[in-house]
């Protein structure tokens, strides 16, 4: 098939099934007599502007030259479709004018048909329709300019045609969309994935993994977003002492501005995770520091304190969070604010037991005998280890997100499931906040230095 025909023939082939004297005739009938004499004269009239334009149309492509009345074509096109909508078209009017805008594209950033154009093999390429309702993108190609049977494309019917010019969709691949999109599918509302024939388009799975590996390689991304949004953080502002020795947090101070500067919330949650584990590891540090009292310390001291430091992650963060949770804000400790967050998670009806222990079971969240429940946790004789719970799902989140072995669940955009997402959200980083700002602002003996020095000698 020569470029000329790509771009001209398929177009006219549906505008003449327009033009036919039956559809004609049986419209006119229908106008006048259920319409205005005016609707009847504007579709005579639009009839022959478009037959007109049409016979112009292939007499260029014959010639092998450039069109340029193709948007005028296109407005005609739009303007019959809205002039009554009892009109039964023989041709999908969607269908047509998403056509003629790439016809119009192509002949608008060309001068030569034969010269700006790449000569094509059409059947090196197939069409996958509708490979991933789970792929948020618009639209992706890649044309590659030494082998173009190598080009790749994708894009979501009507929606995505002007994502794809701003792009700067090249005039080769707009002309294979022309001649590869389906003619009796509706255009408007599925996906298409042009590729190479070679491919068994029947191995959806195949195509669909090389047009990811093709837009991260681009440097973009095809997953949804989840966004964590900033709290109202208004009440720890209010608790600022101008007189207190903020510097020795600005390493935290950093940590937090990052985590403000993200949106994503499993990027969020690394951030804040960052920050409680500085503070893990500074809490015993502050506890000798303040043991000592200013006094000298010793080469025990040192061993002590690199043995409590070096002890397990796990340990570390439940020790921390022990004394942590102990701390009062307005006369009522965080484990008691922490404990009713939880339990409102169900008599809010921001959650249920059942979504609960959803994620409990997915993340594999609880003691040796098995995973976490809802309906234990929130028992009065729970609370006391409550500690041992946020510890927990604190630490295991992390390393869902992190770490990526086979024998354990990877936490990722594409595994984050509604409830796993709400839990974080609207529990666990609500109730991390409260711990870190409140350690962090108001001076207290889990992370705040009461020695500006260590003594080593007398």
């Amino acid at each position: 098939m020569s470029n000329s025909k790509a771009i001209y023939e398929r177009i006219s082939l549906i505008l003449l099934q327009l033009l036919e004297e039956n559809f004609i005739t049986q419209t006119l009938e229908s106008l006048e007599e259920n319409s205005s004499d005016d609707k009847l004269t504007e579709f005579e009239t639009i009839i022959q502007s478009i037959e007109d334009l049409c016979n112009e149309m292939m007499s260029h492509q014959v010639e092998v030259t450039i069109f340029s009345k193709m948007n005028e074509l296109k407005n005609n096109i739009i303007s019959i479709k809205e002039i009554s909508e009892e009109i039964e078209f023989p041709v999908d009017i969607s269908n047509l004018i998403i056509l003629i805008g790439f016809a119009e594209y192509i002949l608008r950033i060309i001068e030569d048909i034969n010269l700006d154009l790449v000569e094509v093999n059409f059947d090196d390429f197939g069409v996958i329709e509708n490979i991933s309702e789970d792929l948020n993108v618009d639209s992706f190609f890649y044309h590659d300019l030494t082998n173009l049977h190598k080009s790749i494309l994708f894009f979501r019917g009507s929606s995505s045609l002007d994502s794809l010019i701003d792009s700067g969709l090249t005039p080769t691949l707009a002309m294979i969309i022309i001649s590869l999109l389906p003619e009796k599918e509706d255009l408007a509302s599925k996906s298409f994935l042009i590729i190479n024939n070679a491919l068994d388009v029947n191995s959806r799975i195949q195509a669909l993994s090389l047009l990811k590996l093709f837009i991260v390689c681009s440097g973009k991304k095809f997953h949804t977003v989840r966004e964590l949004p900033h709290r109202n953080l208004q009440h720890y502002i209010d608790r600022i002492d101008h007189q207190l020795n903020y510097q020795q947090f600005n390493e935290s101070l950093i940590i937090l501005s990052e985590y403000n500067s993200r949106k994503e919330l499993l990027n969020k949650y690394i951030s804040l995770y960052h920050i409680v584990e500085n503070f893990m590891f500074k809490y015993p540090l502050v506890k000798l520091n303040r043991e000592k009292g200013g006094d000298m310390f010793s080469i025990r001291d040192f061993k002590d304190m690199y043995k409590k430091v070096d002890s397990s992650e796990p340990i570390s963060l439940e020790t921390f969070l022990d004394v942590a949770l102990k701390q009062e804000i307005n006369g009522q400790s965080l484990l008691d604010i922490t404990h009713s967050a939880f339990l409102g998670l169900t008599t809010t009806t921001t959650m249920t037991e059942t979504n609960i222990n959803d994620v409990f079971a997915t993340l594999n969240i609880g003691t040796k005998t098995g995973c976490y429940k809802y309906t234990n946790l929130i028992k009065p004789q729970s609370k006391q280890n409550f500690h041992q719970v946020i510890a927990k799902l604190v630490y295991v989140i992390r390393n869902s997100i992190v770490h990526n072995k086979e024998t354990e669940f990877h936490l990722s955009h594409e595994t984050l499931n509604d409830n796993i997402c709400t839990f974080i959200e609207k529990f666990l980083v609500p109730q991390m906040e409260d711990i870190l700002f409140s350690l962090l602002i108001v001076r207290n003996d889990v992370v705040w230095y009461e020695h500006q020095n260590i003594k080593l000698f007398a």
